[in-house]
């Protein structure tokens, strides 16, 4: 059964912001790892500094995450 457009619309955005989301959050990680201060990367994203550093904490630890179940296949 097809899905009705304006409830794919939905999907299709809901989908969207989750990469968009996944990619800033990237970005900052990226930022900071290249030696950027939390307050530049807060400039450039519209958003606080503690906020920098929350979106910081949570990404690294989603790679932790992603790293040790990759781990655990290995063994």
């Amino acid at each position: 059964m097809r899905i009705p457009e304006p409830l794919a619309r939905v999907e299709r955005a809901a989908a969207t912001r989750d990469r968009a989301e996944w990619h800033f959050a990237r970005s900052v990680l990226e930022a900071a790892t290249a030696g950027f201060s939390y307050r530049e990367i807060a400039e450039h994203a519209g958003v606080s500094k503690s906020r920098v550093g929350q979106i910081i904490a949570e990404t690294k630890k989603e790679q932790d995450e992603e790293i040790s179940g990759s781990a655990v296949g290995l063994f």
